[in-house]
């Protein structure tokens, strides 16, 4: 799966919002790289002015996820807000690492099992 840079045509844009996660949130990361077939996937995730060096994982380990950083803990729906961008739609917004999608391309987002594919 192709993580792509921000001018790059993209088929699913999936917005994270994060506070003290890193460990979750790597696995999350891992779990979309993974799991998400051949979709061009752009990944935005927003860093609620954690402590605990969530925004420098993503730096080092994911380089193409695109960093928004806070000085302040937004909350959830004013950092979502702050990260969505054009008009490609929103695929879920994952909490904790997705489940193994298999041959399905299905991935748990936030509960809810969601085909990533028909979300073009």
């Amino acid at each position: 799966m192709p993580i792509l840079d921000s001018s790059d045509p993209v088929d699913v844009s999936i917005v994270i919002v994060s506070f003290n996660t890193r460990n979750v949130l790597r696995e999350c990361l891992q779990s979309i790289e993974r799991e998400s077939g051949g979709l061009r996937v752009e990944i935005l995730v927003v860093d609620n002015h954690s402590s605990d060096g969530s925004p420098e994982m993503i730096e080092s380990d994911f380089p193409r996820v695109r960093l928004f950083r806070s000085e302040v803990n937004l909350g959830f729906a004013s950092a979502n807000n702050a990260a969505r961008s054009g008009d490609v739609p929103q695929a879920g917004f994952p909490r904790s690492p997705s489940r193994p999608a298999g041959a399905s391309g299905r991935a748990d987002l936030y509960g809810v099992g969601t085909d990533l594919r028909q979300c073009r």
